[in-house]
């Protein structure tokens, strides 16, 4: 493959090439790979995005919630078979 560059571009790369020194092909080809994987990562979050996972019912939320907030069913057993004797 080959790319054509203006002279301006052709220069840029080169001084930032220089800058990390690296050559200017090397330099071109981490930046098409790292624009191209970015690009697939883009695209799979844009899809993940039009496409997110369902929704959780209000019921089914309140019951984590309660889950959360409540004592073991097993602490509960106990504390109301305790029998309190004066």
């Amino acid at each position: 493959m080959e790319v054509r560059l203006s002279p301006e571009l052709q220069a840029k790369v080169e001084r930032a090439a220089a800058e990390n020194k690296s050559g200017a092909e090397e330099y071109v080809k981490q930046l098409v790979e790292h624009y191209v994987d970015h690009d697939a990562w883009f695209r799979q979050q844009v899809t993940r995005g039009l496409h997110p996972p369902p929704l959780k019912t209000f019921s089914e939320l309140s019951n984590t919630f309660a889950m959360k907030i409540r004592p073991p069913l097993n602490a509960l057993q106990r504390q109301s078979t305790k029998v309190l004797v004066r």
